[in-house]
């Protein structure tokens, strides 16, 4: 007996997990009375797909629904970030569970710090957080390369060839030597490519920071698909300053320089929407529950699907991300997303959803 979620819900939920070979036999009844039916909503891209998100939770506020009360949930981080930069836009609070906003992550912020850099060299935080990720520099280090070329009236051009100078190369330590004609050439390479935000994040990570990330961070798999989505996401800009200025915007939304650091003063208090990942999300409950980024490729996680079990493990995340709704469940996907270099892919559902009777929801479809 399930005293949380509608019948409609539970019936979707029931309907789901009966594919599962390795289960509990069991059925969820409702005690509560009817609602509305789920409902499976296709969009065009991502974007819409964020559109409808943001647009749907101010229906819902409007018709007295507690911002709280509303959760946005998804396989993996990375797919959260059309969302989020939405609900800025729409001006909508919200909160990451488990987590910091996409652009307060320290892998983020140091990709963002070279196009900075390269936008404006007299940016001294850019400088020294780029320098500070080469091998073998310290602040002691990044503090006399600033003094020598750091802050002048020079241009992104003179910045770089500044950087190859004897003068420069004199102040490095025997150990930072080696690698510091690599990381002079990968910011040649970002210089080449201003017109082109993507190719640009693209260079920063193919050629020095994915080794870097995979080395630091325990969870690397995780940050480097959240910088293939920043690439994806700066594919829509012409220019590294047209992408800057809105990384600028989001920082000033956000009450924060996406670069630079926390310049916010305390949390209003105000309700919030939840982003959150599945996992973070269980033994939760929301008036109102979305799933996004539904996609075959994505979820389930390819990863699980290496192993043995993997498919009916995801099945069963996807299960406890139904349960999390009590009233209204949406579940969505974009039919073409980026692929990277400009290029689009025609995606499936997840096999989740075409595996669901049409009986079990109602189909949106949005203009």
């Amino acid at each position: 007996t399930n005293y949380r979620s509608t019948p409609q819900i539970l019936d979707l939920t029931n309907a789901s997990i009966q594919h599962n070979e390795e289960k509990y036999e069991k059925t969820l009844r409702a005690e509560r009375p009817d609602g509305m039916p789920p409902a499976m909503v296709p969009c065009s891209y991502p974007q819409q797909e964020a559109a409808f998100v943001a647009e749907r939770i101010l229906q819902l506020r409007d018709e007295g629904v507690d911002l709280g009360e509303i959760a946005v949930l998804y396989r993996a981080h990375a797919h959260r970030l059309s969302v989020e930069t939405t609900l800025l836009r729409y001006d909508i609070p919200y909160e990451v569970r488990g987590g910091l906003r996409f652009f307060e992550q320290a892998h983020i912020k140091d990709v963002v710090a070279h196009l900075r850099l390269l936008d404006n060299p007299r940016d001294e935080v850019a400088f020294r957080r780029v320098l500070l990720l080469q091998l073998g520099v310290g602040n002691v280090t990044a503090d006399r390369i600033w003094k020598a070329i750091g802050g002048h009236d020079v241009d992104a051009e003179a910045l770089v060839d500044a950087l190859d100078k004897a003068r420069v190369v004199s102040l490095l330590s025997a150990k930072a030597r080696p690698a510091w004609g690599s990381f002079v050439g990968t910011m040649r390479e970002v210089l080449a490519a201003r017109a082109d935000p993507e190719t640009a994040i693209l260079s920063v990570l193919e050629s020095c920071y994915e080794d870097y990330v995979v080395a630091k961070f325990d969870n690397s798999e995780s940050r480097l698909e959240d910088l293939q989505q920043l690439a994806i996401f700066a594919a829509q800009y012409d220019s590294l300053h047209g992408l800057l200025e809105e990384l600028l915007l989001l920082g000033e939304l956000y009450g924060r320089d996406v670069d630079g650091g926390d310049r916010s003063g305390e949390d209003d208090g105000d309700s919030s929407v939840v982003l959150s990942t599945i996992h973070q999300a269980k033994g939760l409950e929301w008036h109102s529950v979305f799933i996004i980024h539904l996609l075959e490729g994505f979820f389930p996680s390819p990863r699980a699907l290496d192993e043995a079990a993997g498919e009916e493990e995801e099945r069963r995340i996807f299960y406890v991300a139904m349960t999390r709704a009590r009233d209204e469940l949406y579940l969505s996907y974009p039919i073409i997303r980026p692929g990277g270099y400009g290029a689009s892919v025609v995606q499936q559902p997840s096999r989740f959803l075409q595996e669901l009777p049409e009986s079990s929801y109602e189909t949106w479809q949005l203009e």
